[in-house]
């Protein structure tokens, strides 16, 4: 099942990779039998630069899901969403805003990196 946390919970989704980032992540929660639920989106305070307020990155719940299996979501997580995208496991605490360990997952598109010729 896929929801958001509460009320609270704002969803701002900006571009259409980070709809299909949140798709992706949710079939990722399912495939291992867990609930895919946002606990932050556009809403609340976040660290300096975060893309939160900008609609390009969402937290998920993650206490929910055994530690053994976290390791093995997350790395799924990141493959299926590829280089463009930021996965992170937050912990409580992180820059002193954080109430609980989430999964972090922004679009974050870096530029290419400049071939030289002949190098």
């Amino acid at each position: 099942m896929m929801r958001v946390k509460d009320d609270s919970t704002r969803i701002a989704l900006t571009t259409g990779g980070m709809v299909l980032g949140h798709l992706i992540v949710a079939d990722c929660f399912a495939r291992h039998g867990f609930d895919c639920i946002i606990t932050a989106g556009s809403d609340g305070t976040h660290k300096v630069g975060s893309l939160h307020a900008t609609g390009k990155a969402l937290d998920y719940r993650i206490w929910h899901v055994p530690k053994e299996a976290q390791v093995q979501l997350i790395n799924e997580v990141r493959q299926n969403l590829g280089a463009e995208f930021d996965v992170l496991l937050e912990q409580a605490g992180t820059g002193g805003l954080s109430t609980a360990p989430h999964l972090h997952v922004e679009l974050d598109p870096k530029p290419p990196q400049a071939v030289i010729a002949g190098v």
